[in-house]
């Protein structure tokens, strides 16, 4: 083991390192650099933290395209950066795998020669025996370091060389170099005490192939010591200075793993004091291939600041892209190496991505995608005579499969980039718009390789050849990178259930940073969509208290936020409350584009229920008021408005007849509604509304009981109540024929029996038969109603007791006043029973005849309508010598509840009853009638000869 050190140690040539001599160091360069220094946030990773972002001669708020990066990622030469370092014990990946950097033995076996092992991290006592072999640094740059040459110490630990072959590789990768063009050789150790520091230096070196300087902090237990890099270009290039800050472990692990740090030999770079303790570094000088051109900080630089640019450019909803690679990779091979499984140029992708993408923190995942296309053969060909050129192909949108970090460990939460991924090649030409970087859409094939047919679907003996379909896999692996910083962005992307997601984030943490940022996502992506409620809590934050720190931007913030209401999501009345607010606020002419995007300009983008329409309507009659008010202020009142509630052709083109119809909250919304804008302009909704009830109603008829006619009912009553002159009979007596035919509707041949009405309700149906009832439709009802055909009162009959009985008593107890009992009992004889008082209908297979006995409760209980006239001045005994008289003993009760009747001529025919009952042909009851008062002969005979100026000449015997 000794002997192999050794060896190592002689064969790596003459020492031509940093600070070698006093007239190296006259030579080294100490021009100022103009950088500021930046603290790393975490010390454990080995990423740095960048200075400086990138200056552009172009405007700043210019954008790209993701094949922008693909050109720039293609141009790129040298795919790395100028300095790289961090830890190198493979901490970050599990103990079966390799990682990026790999690991260096913390155990390093350290020998010196003079003083033998030395334990690391250094304890006092060795570093003074180290510090008496060794010899100071002496110039301006160098304070307190001290340097061993090789030849005095070795690495005793077998596995060192190895380790050391590996991580050269690694910082090839890091440095953009091809690993096999470059070896590293060992020039001196350096020792850092308390005090110790070197200022602004650059590494100069007689050799011509050297390429840089690779730094290994051994485990070191000391505080202070920040290490800087800066790179300075040439003044016509155009670039930025830059500069990366690495404290390598400090006051965490320096102490128990080795640190690395490597830079291009053209670098300059800053050792701060070291506080404390004591740090031991070992330098080597990374030689590269003389047979080819050896590259410097000043010539890698420029070959990525495009890349840079184009990367950090790109509009937050587009920072996901994806490099496809030249084959697919095995997931074992993935979680063995990590992206150390990749090939040379795609760890070349890799590197270039990470290192541009430093600045905005961009992440690299390996995944792999899958994509099925199902195929079918032509009719005229035959499924083993078909080449695959024959046949038709259907392909399936790609997927994501998986999903790995660099090292190698699956991903877990990866979902939402499947949700967003699009697998699809963006290109130049506009022939695609993916994620999938490539110079055209012709090379989707190259990119997923061949496929595997996983399935075929054989015809059976009666199926047709046409058939047979096969499914084709496509597998294949790619580099997906993605800003972090744009994840909020990129979530949104999926749907709308993402950004819905995000309004309730911004919502909830009432961050208006963020809510500026979703409102400019949604101008650069019009396809993202939000809900009601989600509109409704982002208008909110806009409109409220807190949002007049916005400024200016509250409109366009407003204005970006309606705008993206879906289509098929109907504001409720909260939003269009808080619309309205909007409007008083910023005033309508900067929110009527807005506004009509939500009510979808002159008609909505879907169909509305009832409810939803009557909303809608308040709202844009409460905006046609205010806009009224503020004409002052040149406020153009919407035209569409206006045609918008007067038209009813258009309004009923849009209304759900499939809607459940509230009748409750309708009439509390039409009387609402009545009472804040006035008649006129509600006129034609009422009249669609009255209109689409009674269709839906009639249209199933089964489903809507009668107490649902009673609710319509109830809103006529209330419609005319509001306003007496509107034309409301039309309404009520469609709805007398309804609730008609709705008790005459017929159960398997019988009429129904499971009506049942509240007596309250029974009072009010009686006022609106009575008032709008045709008397033809009232024979077939009236019978039925009295005759027990119909149970529309709850509750078992009492022996000899019939549905007249029952009204009768719910007429005296339910009516308001003794002249609306009286009213109603005389409209129920007259309208109802007189008129069927000779008819027949069919119950229960016999022929039942309306009897006297109906008629005789009704005067029972109120003896008085005998003697009562109704407004044409005609008694019960003139309607009942008329409407029934073939039925002697209903003319027989009422003329013996008003014996005087008899005796008073009906104003209407100028007849006496009994000259009536004689016109109709019953001789009985004008025999009856005339009995009861003979004087009226007289009397009519003069009413007869004196009526005329002449007397009717008497004619001649024949």
């Amino acid at each position: 083991s000794s002997s192999s050190s050794s060896s190592s140690s002689s064969s790596c040539g003459v020492d031509v390192g940093i600070l070698g001599s006093d007239q190296q160091q006259s030579q080294q360069l100490v021009a100022t650099c103009d950088y500021v220094l930046r603290e790393s946030d975490d010390s454990s990773t080995e990423d740095r933290d960048r200075e400086d972002t990138l200056t552009n001669n172009s405007t700043s708020n210019s954008t790209t395209s993701r094949f922008d990066v693909f050109e720039a990622l293609t141009k790129v030469k040298y795919p790395g950066s100028f300095c790289a370092g961090g830890k190198a014990d493979g901490s970050t990946s599990t103990s079966r795998t390799c990682t990026t950097i790999p690991a260096l033995p913390a155990a390093v076996g350290l020998r010196v020669d003079g003083i033998g092992n030395i334990p690391l991290p250094i304890t006092d006592l060795h570093a003074k025996q180290l510090r008496d072999v060794s010899r100071e640094i002496k110039g301006s740059p160098c304070q307190n370091v001290l340097r061993l040459d090789p030849g005095k110490f070795q690495i005793k630990n077998p596995a060192w060389d190895g380790a050391l072959r590996m991580l050269l590789r690694a910082v090839a990768q890091k440095l953009g170099v091809k690993a096999d063009r470059v070896r590293a050789r060992l020039s001196m150790m350096l020792l850092f005490g308390k005090g110790s520091r070197i200022g602004e230096c650059c590494n100069t070196y007689k050799a011509d192939d050297v390429l840089g300087t690779m730094i290994i902090q051994l485990p070191s237990s000391f505080t202070g010591g920040k290490m800087h890099v800066c790179h300075v270009p040439d003044d016509d290039a155009g670039i930025a200075t830059e500069t990366y800050s690495f404290d390598l472990g400090v006051n965490s692990d320096s102490a128990y793993t080795c640190h690395y740090l490597c830079h291009y030999a053209d670098c300059m770079y800053v050792i701060e004091s070291v506080e404390s303790g004591h740090r031991i570094f070992l330098m080597y000088s990374i030689r590269h291939d003389r047979s080819f051109a050896k590259p410097t900080a000043s010539t890698l630089r420029p070959s990525m600041v495009s890349l840079e640019r184009s990367m950090a450019q790109l509009p937050p909803h587009r920072k996901m892209i994806v490099v496809p690679l030249k084959r697919r990779y095995k997931v074992a091979s993935i979680e063995r190496k990590g992206i150390g499984a990749l090939d040379e140029r795609g760890r070349s992708y890799a590197e270039a991505i990470r290192v541009a993408g430093k600045g905005s923190d961009w992440k690299l995942l390996i995944v792999e995608g899958t994509r099925d296309d199902t195929e079918s053969p032509p009719d005229f060909y035959s499924y083993s005579d078909c080449s695959d050129s024959h046949f038709t192909t259907r392909s399936s949108r790609p997927r994501l499969a998986s999903a790995y970090y660099e090292d190698g460990t699956r991903v877990g939460a990866w979902h939402w980039i499947s949700d967003v991924i699009d697998l699809s090649v963006c290109c130049r030409d506009g022939s695609g718009d993916g994620m999938i970087l490539a110079p055209s859409s012709s090379e989707t094939s190259n990119i997923w390789g061949k496929g595997d047919i996983t399935s075929i679907s054989r015809p059976t003996y009666y199926e047709h050849v046409e058939n047979i379909e096969r499914t084709k896999t496509y597998k294949t692996t790619f580099i997906l990178a993605y800003d972090t910083g744009a994840e909020f962005e990129l979530k949104c992307l999926s749907g709308r259930r993402a950004v819905n997601a995000a309004a309730k984030q911004v919502s909830s943490a009432q961050d208006y940073d963020l809510l500026q940022r979703l409102v400019s996502m949604f101008e650069s992506t019009p396809a993202c969509k939000m809900s009601t409620d989600a509109c409704l809590s982002l208008l909110q934050m806009v409109v409220g208290p807190k949002g007049a720190d916005l400024g200016g931007k509250r409109v366009l913030l407003a204005k970006g936020i309606l705008c993206r209401l879906s289509d098929d999501c109907e504001p409720n009345q909260a939003l269009f409350d808080l619309i309205l607010v909007a409007i008083e606020t910023f005033g309508w002419n900067k929110l009527s584009d807005s506004v009509s995007h939500v009510l979808g300009n002159e008609q909505p983008k879907h169909i509305l229920t009832l409810r939803q329409f009557l909303v809608r309507v308040d709202f844009i009659l409460t905006v046609r008021g205010r806009c009224q008010l503020l004409r002052e202020n040149n406020a153009k009142e919407p035209s569409y408005l206006n045609d918008y509630c007067n038209d009813s052709n258009n309004i009923s083109s849009f209304i759900s007849w499939c809607d459940k119809i509230s009748l409750s909250r309708t009439r509390s919304s039409l009387k609402a509604m009545i009472s804040q804008h006035g008649w006129d302009p509600m006129k034609r909704v009422v009249d669609m509304c009255v209109r689409l009830i009674r269709k839906q109603q009639n249209r199933d008829q089964a489903r809507h009981p009668v107490d649902e006619l009673l609710k319509r009912i109830d809103l006529l009553l209330m419609l005319h109540s509001m306003h007496a002159s509107c034309s409301t009979e039309t309404y009520f007596v469609d709805a007398v024929k309804d609730f008609i035919a709705k008790l005459g509707q017929k159960v398997s041949g019988v009429y129904r029996r499971d009506i049942f009405l509240p007596k309250k309700e029974i009072i009010k149906l009686l006022h609106l038969l009575f008032q709008y009832g045709a008397n033809e439709e009232f024979i077939s009802f009236g019978l039925r109603l009295c005759l027990d055909e119909t149970h529309i009162f709850k509750g078992r009959y009492c022996s000899g007791e019939t549905n007249v009985t029952k009204l009768v008593r719910c007429i005296q107890n339910q009516s308001k006043s003794p002249s609306e009992s009286r009213s109603l009992a005389s409209d129920l004889v007259v309208k109802c029973l007189l008129p069927c008082s000779g008819s027949e209908i069919a119950s229960g297979g016999e022929n039942t005849v309306c009897s006297a006995a109906h008629v005789r409760a009704v005067l029972e209980a109120f003896s008085d309508i005998a003697q009562t006239e109704d407004a044409d001045g005609k008694l019960l005994i003139h309607h009942a010598v008329t409407a029934c008289a073939t039925n002697l003993h209903c003319v027989t009760d009422i003329f013996n509840a008003n014996r005087k009747a008899a005796s008073v001529m009906d104003p209407v025919t100028r007849l006496y009853p009994f000259m009536a009952a004689a016109s109709e042909g019953n001789v009985e009851s004008a025999f009856k009638l005339l009995v009861a008062d003979p004087s009226l002969i007289p009397s009519c005979m003069d009413s007869t000869s004196n009526g005329g100026k002449k007397k009717r000449k008497r004619a001649l015997p024949s």
